[in-house]
């Protein structure tokens, strides 16, 4: 089997979501400044070399101890957002 390599991002917070397009193409959608932000720390997977990474919100609501990361600027939103990781087995 051939190995799969991808990143993947955790973040909580509102969406607006549902279906967005016309009869002969309709997707099913989410948006909203969770779901930009998540896109944005999935970018920092690879960069970080860390398959999996979580805000700090998200991990305030998980019941599994983290890794920190520390505080990192991202695109589009203001100061820096603390980042964590979780040990996948």
């Amino acid at each position: 089997m051939p190995e799969f390599d991808f990143g993947i991002a955790l973040n909580v917070g509102s969406v607006i979501y549902g279906n967005v397009g016309t009869a002969k193409r309709l997707d099913f959608t989410a948006t909203g400044a969770a779901v930009g932000l998540a896109s944005r720390i999935e970018g920092l997977t690879r960069d970080l070399e860390v398959p999996l990474i979580a805000t700090a919100d998200f991990a305030e609501v998980c019941d599994v101890t983290a890794k920190q990361l520390g505080p990192y600027p991202i695109r589009g939103f203001c100061g820096a957002v603390e980042l964590v990781t979780y040990t996948l087995s």
